[in-house]
């Protein structure tokens, strides 16, 4: 990722949360980022097994890596990569509902940018039952470097 930490082009970083994701827990995932700007980040999901846990349901657990690498993400889109790397500091998610199968759309959306904190909330949303599965909410800090 840091061959082009200054460029802010939506394309750019898109691209490399492509290249970077299979060398993080998000490997097994099937993710497709498809949006980026100053107030959001959005990916996508198809689940398959990785993303269920024994009966058969999203995995609570994948909800929340989900919700932290989109914040986490968009705070490092959002912060000088030179000078401070963003780490998540608090993450509380509500499981509103459940799904066995299908295309799930993740959105971090930008709630309040401080000088050392950024304030995200999330959704994880299931596109064929057109309903919210998880809301997330996630703090990141600007840690100097």
């Amino acid at each position: 990722m840091d061959n082009n930490l200054n460029d802010k082009d939506p394309e750019t970083w898109m691209k490399m949360f492509s290249e970077f994701a299979p060398r993080t827990a998000m490997a097994h995932l099937d993710t497709r980022a498809t949006y980026l700007d100053d107030e959001r980040f959005v990916i996508e999901s198809t689940m398959t097994d990785a993303h269920r846990q024994p009966f058969g349901l999203l995995h609570g657990g994948v909800s929340l890596l989900f919700a932290e690498t989109v914040a986490s993400f968009h705070a490092a889109w959002l912060c000088d990569l030179t000078v401070a790397a963003p780490v998540g500091v608090d993450i509380n998610g509500t499981h509103l509902s459940s799904a066995k199968k299908g295309e799930l759309r993740i959105t971090a959306k930008l709630l309040r940018r401080a000088q050392s904190f950024v304030f995200h909330e999330v959704e994880v949303y299931h596109l064929d039952k057109d309903r919210v599965l998880c809301k997330a909410r996630v703090t990141n800090y600007f840690k100097p470097i």
